[in-house]
């Protein structure tokens, strides 16, 4: 039986789509919102933002060869990307979509394990006793912080390494 876990850089931020198209997969996504909200304290706290701001909010499930393997909650600063909301999510990732117009110059990634509520296995087609791993990210740009992702993915289905080379 093939190991159809997903294999990710935790040392660089790539495009999901990429990664997917990469292992010989097919990349597609269903976005289930992409909208204008007040944002999660939170999320403020890791935007720079004062409680209660409005920010920009997509949450999309991404698929490889039409299985769920994340839930990605994207905030972004309304300032930092006013386009946000013109992006076409079907066909273009958030990560892609920021990448080309609002270059990433720093980014923050915590790792952890996280067990899934009831709605995000809905979304992934989980069980509740499946665990995950939790990607936590926030970017900037040069213009400073763009956004703050909160990613959920199935243990089973993706997992992250990375190589390091010391001269």
């Amino acid at each position: 039986i093939a190991n159809r876990t997903l294999q990710a850089s935790f040392l660089q931020i790539r495009n999901i789509a990429d990664e997917i198209a990469e292992s010989g997969r097919e990349y597609s996504s269903r976005v289930l919102r992409h909208c204008v909200v007040v944002s999660p304290s939170a999320t403020s706290a890791a935007l720079g933002l004062p409680l209660r701001a409005k920010v920009f909010h997509s949450l999309i499930v991404h698929l490889a060869d039409r299985r769920q393997l994340q839930l990605e909650y994207r905030y972004v600063r309304m300032e930092a990307a006013p386009g946000y909301l013109d992006a076409d999510l079907e066909h273009e990732t958030p990560n892609h979509y920021l990448q080309s117009r609002y270059p990433l110059t720093a980014a923050r990634q915590v790792i952890a394990a996280a067990m899934p509520t009831l709605p995000q296995c809905r979304a992934l087609s989980i069980r509740r006793t499946e665990p995950c791993l939790l990607i936590t990210r926030v970017t900037s740009s040069y213009q400073g912080v763009v956004s703050h992702a909160r990613i959920l993915a199935p243990a089973s289905r993706y997992q992250l390494s990375g190589d390091l080379q010391y001269s």
